[in-house]
Order: structure tokens, then C-alpha cells, then sequence
């Protein structure tokens, strides 16, 4: 038996869904220090989140699968990893995987396999533990950060870093939150089910949640009409095979803040607009910088903050 008697810095990751998950994955990949990785997460499965979660096979992920690869430097990483997996989840690899785009409880399927890889090939005796609990409170000293756990757990480590995902939305108060043709959640496949032989159906909201609840409800066969409320009165648009736009980051220093970097993003989409180019290139734009805009974040009171890892289609 050996003796490992190096110290291990701690870290506690709050949320184990992808952020969570890649945050890990990283972690231990790149650790030139033995790592004590402790994720709070109450769900069974690290990786899958809220957008992963899904199993319905018209669930898919927002792009090709050439642009949701994990690894920024191996784009082709996520059409291997697919192409030698058999059919699962209701889809079929086509011909041209890259092009595709997978369901998501698939790609959730990618993340938290690619996550036991990164364990157990763990660099200097790291090693990750799953409290499958949640966080409820966070107190800091000026070494050492503990979380406490709904379970009644305290949690203490060097570091914390906050993956709390997206959060659902507070279920309504009004009687009409028991009624048996309402849907408080989009990815609830009973309540889904009660709706397919309706004559319309009522959506609350524009935005990718709704384009979920439109391909459920047509797999499901439902042949009536949609009805859309939007706040901004904007709507989802399809995605078009473009080429990247011009790389507007790479003239001056990254961006330190989101604000910072909301602020070029609009400045150049207005640039695109004018010259009658396609918005839709500036994601691809700003995928090259991912990692490095991501290393460029602020810790308060001894929490490291993540900055944006997801690939989210760039």
C-alpha cells in the first residue's frame, strides 16, 4: 500500500450539473497539485443539469455536434465519442456526425462519462467525492470556506466554486397551478402527456423552453394550434451554416467581467447588423477565447468563480 503524504488542496464545487461537471473535469485534468474535489449535488448522475437531464429524444442539443465538443483544442472529440456508441436514446447516428446534432440526455450521457474518465486517470492521487445533498449555506475565514448541506453536512475546503446552473421558476399561488392541463414544468412528460388532445395550447414564454415543449408536443402527435405569449415579443430563430465573424477580441486584452464582454458582443453585432452580415457568426467568434475568458475570474471572500465554460452551440 503507499502512503501518499503530500498535501491535498480541497476544493467544493456547489452544483454538479454541467458547469459543475466540467469544472471537475478540468481540475483534475490540468492539477500540477494532488486535489481533493468534494461536488454538492442532489441529483444521481454529475453532468446531466437541468438541460440534460431530459429523455425525450426530441430534446436536441442547440447546434452541431462539431461545436459541443468539451475540449476546445479537439473539436472533432464529441463526433468520436458518438460515432462509437450504438444507437441510444431514440437516435441514430447519421452518415455525418459532426453536422448533427445529438438529444441532449445523450450528450449529458458524453459529459458524465468523459467526468469518471477524468477520475480515473486523476493526476498526483486526486480524488472527487459526490455528497448527493444541497447547499444551504456558505460562510468563508480568510483560509478556509465551509458549506452546509441540507442534510445537515458541513463541507470545508480550501476553495468553493459556485456551479449553481438555472434555477426553475417559483410554481404559481393561483388555483390554476392544480389544474390538470397545466404544465408548470416543460420537460414533465406526465403533464405533457395530458395535453396532447387539447385544441390549443397556451405558451408562457419565447425562448428555448418553448421550442422543447413544441417538439414534445408534436411527438406526441398533437395536431391543434399554439398560442405565444412573449415578454419582448421576440422569438427563437433557426440556425444557419455560417462562417465565424471576424475575431473582434483578439485586437485588444479580454474582457475581465460579463458586463465587459455583453458590452463588445453588442458593439459588434451592431457593426454586423450595419454591414448587412449575419449575427449568427459571432458566437463561432468567441469560442476560440472560451478558456482564456474563463481564467480570467474574481474570487470574492476566497470563492473561486467560474467564468463561462459551457459550449452552448459557439
Amino acid at each position: 500500500m503507499r502512503i501518499d503524504h503530500r498535501p491535498h488542496h480541497s476544493i467544493v464545487i456547489v452544483g454538479g450539473g454541467f458547469a459543475g461537471a466540467l469544472t471537475a473535469l478540468n481540475l483534475l485534468d490540468r492539477t500540477a497539485v494532488p486535489l481533493a474535489i468534494t461536488i454538492i449535488e442532489r441529483r444521481e448522475e454529475l453532468g446531466r443539469g437541468v438541460a440534460y437531464s431530459t429523455t425525450e429524444p426530441a430534446h436536441l442539443v442547440n447546434g452541431p455536434a462539431d461545436n459541443f465538443s468539451l475540449y476546445v483544442d479537439d473539436p472533432g472529440h464529441l463526433s468520436r465519442w458518438l460515432s462509437e456508441k450504438p444507437a441510444a436514446n431514440g437516435w441514430q447516428p447519421p452518415e455525418n456526425i459532426g453536422s448533427s446534432s445529438p438529444p441532449r440526455y445523450l450528450y449529458g450521457t458524453y459529459v458524465r462519462d468523459e467526468l469518471k474518465r477524468a477520475v480515473g486517470e486523476a493526476r498526483f492521487g486526486s480524488s472527487l467525492r459526490h455528497i448527493r445533498a444541497s447547499a444551504s449555506t456558505l460562510s468563508s475565514t480568510p483560509h478556509r470556506i465551509q458549506v452546509s448541506t441540507s442534510d445537515g453536512l458541513v463541507v470545508e475546503a480550501d476553495e468553493a466554486v459556485l456551479a449553481l446552473g438555472v434555477f426553475a421558476p417559483d410554481p404559481p399561488t393561483h388555483e390554476v397551478a392544480g389544474h390538470p392541463r397545466f404544465a408548470v414544468n416543460p420537460w414533465d412528460a406526465a403533464a405533457l402527456d395530458r395535453l396532447k388532445d387539447c385544441e390549443e395550447i397556451l405558451l408562457i414564454g419565447a425562448s428555448l423552453s418553448m421550442v422543447d415543449a413544441v417538439a414534445s408536443m408534436e411527438a406526441r402527435g398533437f395536431h391543434g394550434h399554439y398560442r405565444v405569449i412573449s415578454r419582448r415579443g421576440l422569438f427563437v430563430e433557426g440556425r444557419r451554416d455560417v462562417a465565424a465573424a471576424r475575431d473582434f477580441l483578439a485586437d485588444k486584452p479580454l474582457p475581465s467581467t460579463a458586463r465587459s464582454l455583453l458590452s463588445l458582443v453588442k458593439t459588434e453585432r451592431r457593426a454586423i447588423a450595419a454591414s448587412g452580415g449575419d449575427w449568427q457568426g459571432l458566437p463561432l467568434a468567441i469560442r476560440p477565447h472560451i478558456l482564456s475568458l474563463g481564467k480570467r475570474r474574481r474570487t470574492w471572500k476566497g470563492c473561486a468563480l467560474p467564468g463561462t465554460s459551457e459550449p452552448s452551440g459557439m
